[in-house]
């Protein structure tokens, strides 16, 4: 099985019948990440089209014959918090410089950039053959769905990796419970807090006092148009139902990067937002003494980072995930906002609470079932204000 990359490039002209049976209106990206790692009948899928009909599965079977073997599909993909991006390629890459110019072999990217693209291509594969050696992604993503769950997670197709996990965070069992995905940092989300709104009265100091009426359009969070991030929404929808998503909804004046938050907030211009919810990475950086951080005191929410690697290819890869895993990365990541899973690491958050949503959560429920509901019951109240920077 080759990638939609190495048969469409090898192929094109078969690839254009492909194109012309199945007529439709959205373009098959050819020459993207996706293309470079899925095979061909995994990127139709998330089309909608059935590569199993039989004119178009004879038509992918011409494209891969005698075709050579996949070119450009990278062994390690790493999707990351903007935040995190720089600061573990600067510690990767300084460590492995041979991969630091070939994106053929290692992709370190932001995850936002492949947010609405990579993720979807995961529902549709059907061996974890078609997935990179070492796989890094962001966020509470379609890995942690009940398909993909039961299909590969809980079916031995990741090797389990035994790192150990410093204290702090045991406690809160970050890793799955076969330890075949398994948590390398987080984002861990706090509020940044207008003063001036809060003169005469006592600050947010946890999450469900953002249901409050009175912040109706006055928060901000991660997001957009169509998307909000997910791993805010969770724990509301987890502790107080969907409802809580309607009034979260409501309250949500617009959604922003972190990086434009930052911007508005050290701009000094006045504005009517109450609180921003934002990852620490960020907070860190707002120079505007009228806005303070709270680290609300049922947790900063956990937006997890996550590696997964094929079954058969730790020991292949073995001095990297002992780096990634390691004190030196470890380091870096603490230096820019992001927490160590390493216990030698000087730790920044000596006793601050985390608020993870759980692996018991994830195994019980479908969550793309709960995505779906979620993201409709915020839009559903959301959608009236209609404001989006990012």
């Amino acid at each position: 099985m080759n990638t939609l990359y190495t048969a469409a490039n090898n192929h094109p002209a078969i690839w254009e019948e492909l194109l012309s049976e199945i007529d439709i209106t959205v373009q098959i990206p050819t020459d993207d990440l996706s293309s470079r790692i899925f095979t061909t009948a995994t990127c139709l899928r998330s089309f909608g089209v059935n590569p199993e009909k039989l004119s178009i599965a004879r038509k992918i079977a011409r494209m891969e014959e005698n075709t050579a073997p996949d070119s450009g599909k990278p062994f390690m993909v790493a999707l990351l918090p903007c935040g995190m991006r720089n600061a573990f390629k600067e510690a990767f890459f300084e460590k492995f410089p041979q991969y630091a110019n070939d994106d053929e072999q290692v992709v370190i990217d932001g995850n936002l950039n492949f947010e609405k693209q990579f993720y979807s291509y995961l529902d549709h594969i059907g061996s974890t053959e078609e997935l990179p050696d070492i796989l890094i992604t962001s966020d509470i993503n379609n890995l942690y769905y009940r398909d993909f769950m039961y299909k590969f997670l809980l079916q031995e197709g990741f090797d389990q990796l035994n790192y150990p996990v410093d204290y702090y965070f045991s406690e809160m069992t970050p890793d799955h419970p076969k330890g075949t995905m398994k948590m390398i940092s987080s984002n861990m989300l706090v509020m940044v807090v207008n003063q001036n709104h809060y003169s005469t009265s006592a600050k947010p100091q946890e999450w469900y006092e953002l249901l409050d009426k009175k912040l109706e359009k006055k928060l901000v969070l991660r997001g957009d148009k169509d998307f909000f991030c997910n791993a805010v929404l969770y724990p509301f929808y987890k502790e107080y139902g969907e409802e809580a998503l309607r009034m979260l909804g409501k309250n949500t004046l617009k959604g922003m990067h972190p990086a434009e938050m930052v911007r508005e907030i050290n701009s000094k211009k006045e504005n009517e937002v109450a609180v921003y919810v934002i990852p620490y990475s960020f907070a860190c950086k707002v120079r505007n003494v009228n806005f303070t951080t709270v680290w609300p005191k049922d947790g900063a929410i956990v937006s997890p980072v996550q590696i997964l690697v094929k079954r058969g290819k730790a020991a292949q890869h073995k001095e990297l995930l002992d780096f990634i895993f390691g004190k030196i990365m470890g380091e870096q990541l603490e230096q820019n906002g992001f927490p160590s899973f390493h216990a030698d690491t000087i730790k920044r958050y000596p006793g601050r609470k985390l608020k993870w949503v759980g692996w018991n959560f994830f195994i019980e429920n479908d969550l793309q079932e709960v995505k779906m509901k979620m993201q409709e019951a915020f839009m559903e109240s959301f959608h009236s204000s209609r404001i989006y920077s990012l």
